[in-house]
């Protein structure tokens, strides 16, 4: 018993510490039910680890010590012996191994190349009514949601890098959000006008709509009006603008531009999407990334399923980097006389 918690049980703790920390990335979720599932699994595979490691061993010493004290010898039948047919299949697998090593080996690293590769093409995608129960009333309100107020889409944020003081980035700016809020120009995907941006912030205070809730200030539209923004003249009248906006609504517009003195400014959009998969959400990403007038080091999609799409190449690189990584220290080959470097 010594023995086999000598040599099975740091695995096994690895194994088990590797899976409980799988499940503790779900406390990174907003839904609350989801960070409390990988709180509840994390600990039961821990609890797992101990219970095999300690709970059954001191049961079968037990069971074996009565055994004993009645006379009889302890039960050592292996393992295997308890499945039908699985010392046959193990004893000749074993024996396959031991015979053709390099052959078995390669044939696993072809394998899982394959199957790296194959991963790529894999289609990821979330859906919060996969968390709830079926037929209750949470998931009876999330589908009238979906069905008549695009209650599944998600929100993608668009960040724009650049020098906010000069004509040039404010006409991109202004032409990326009026692209955006027509629905008939914007991209396939995209469900709403941005519902968080500069250009939303302005139209609130310039636009008097009528309706609830509703920013208007007239005495601010005349001042805009005055800049004759629809042709900037000059930076400074840029500026002037920029001024403006932030006067009437501070905590307004601190939550989407941020001007930095030395370096890049920076402004968000955040808007409506409602994909189906990766390969969507990176189509959706290249044309909002090609609506930007500017260069292309200046915007980056990123938020919701950009996410999903970004990091779903990722594990099958791990692989093939875990694999390349044990072939440069010979952890596949014959034991080298030189030790390998650290790192």
């Amino acid at each position: 018993m010594a023995a086999s918690l000598r040599h099975s049980g740091v695995p096994l703790l690895l194994a088990a510490g590797t899976t409980a920390v799988s499940f503790l990335t779900n406390l990174t979720s907003k839904f609350e039910p989801v960070a409390d599932f990988g709180i509840v699994a994390g600990i039961g595979v821990i609890s797992g680890w101990v219970v095999m490691t300690n709970f059954v061993p001191a049961a079968r010493l037990v069971a074996d010590r009565r055994r004993a004290a009645k006379g009889r010898e302890p039960a050592t039948r292996a393992v295997a012996d308890t499945i039908p047919g699985a010392e046959t299949f193990l004893s000749r697998a074993a024996t396959t191994i031991v015979r053709r090593p390099l052959p078995i080996l390669g044939g696993a690293i072809v394998v899982v190349v394959l199957a790296a590769i194959a991963a790529t093409a894999l289609d990821t995608a979330f859906a919060l009514k996969d968390f709830v129960p079926r037929g209750s009333d949470t998931e009876r309100d999330i589908e009238f949601l979906e069905e008549n107020f695009d209650g599944g889409a998600a929100t993608m944020t668009i960040l724009i890098t650049d020098d906010l003081d000069t004509v040039r980035t404010v006409r991109d700016l202004f032409d990326f959000y009026t692209t955006l809020a027509d629905p008939q120009r914007r991209p396939e995907g995209v469900v709403g006008p941005p519902v968080n941006s500069v250009g939303t912030l302005l139209v609130d205070w310039i636009d008097d709509s009528g309706r609830p809730g509703g920013n208007y200030d007239p005495a601010f539209a005349a001042a805009y009006a005055g800049l004759n923004l629809d042709v900037f003249a000059a930076d400074e009248e840029v500026r002037a603008a920029w001024d403006l906006l932030e006067d009437v609504d501070p905590a307004g517009f601190a939550r989407v531009v941020d001007f930095r003195p030395g370096m890049p400014d920076r402004t968000i959009f955040q808007v409506p999407v409602a994909v189906e998969g990766v390969e969507a959400s990176r189509e959706l990403i290249a044309e909002l990334e090609a609506l930007w007038g500017g260069d292309a080091s200046e915007i980056t999609v990123t938020g919701g399923d950009s996410l999903i799409a970004a990091f779903a190449v990722l594990p099958p690189l791990l692989v093939l980097w875990t694999l390349y990584h044990r072939w440069r220290t010979q952890e596949f080959g014959p034991a080298s006389h030189h030790p390998s470097p650290p790192g």
